[in-house]
């Protein structure tokens, strides 16, 4: 039986880093964001992602890595609450918008801000997350397992020495998960 041993987080550290980053963070959250008060909430969204999977010794591409994509998480649970409120507000009966206010929302002219997704993108989004999400069902435990540590940003040699496998092996595993993903019509990116 193998014991493994983990170093505690040092939040201090952690924390100057982010610090150090925050110029960095808060431009990709710029970028992001819709409006400024947004911006500071994607920030903190990965300001707090890196402070839960990031150890002290991670490169500045890997905390940079862990917030950007803390942020698209934000954003696509956004998305995901607005759709599901909109339609909840359109199945209502008795609507009391005009033709022409829907004919405006049909437009889609004001979701074209920078970085804002249409409602529409947002649907198949949505639609390929759950297309995704039953692939990985139909995978063996261990494959479903390795899925989820890639997708938490460990990399196939820390995840071969966490199972205690070699990496030869997870590789193997990992175009296993991709072959069904291809077969399915998707594609994910590994490294």
């Amino acid at each position: 039986m193998t014991t493994t041993t983990t170093t505690p987080k040092n939040s201090d550290a952690l924390a100057a880093r982010i610090e150090k980053l925050a110029p960095q963070i808060r431009k990709i959250a710029a970028g992001m964001a819709r409006d400024a008060m947004h911006a500071d909430d994607l920030f903190q969204a990965g300001a707090i992602r890196i402070l839960n999977t990031c150890a002290d010794f991670d490169s500045d591409a890997r905390m940079l890595m862990h917030a950007r994509s803390a942020m698209r998480n934000e954003i696509t649970m956004e998305c995901r609450y607005t759709l599901r409120v909109d339609s909840f507000e359109d199945n209502q009966v008795g609507s009391s918008k005009s033709k022409d206010e829907e004919s405006d929302d049909d437009a889609f002219g004001q979701y074209k801000v920078q970085g804002q997704k249409t409602p529409e993108e947002s649907v198949i989004e949505i639609e390929t997350l759950e297309k995704i999400q039953e692939v990985i069902l139909t995978l063996s435990p261990e494959n479903q397992n390795i899925i989820r540590l890639l997708s938490v940003g460990k990399r196939q040699a820390d995840i071969a020495r966490g199972l205690g496998v070699s990496r030869a092996t997870v590789c193997v595993r990992v175009g296993q998960i991709a072959g069904a993903l291809t077969a399915s019509g998707l594609s994910l990116s590994f490294s």
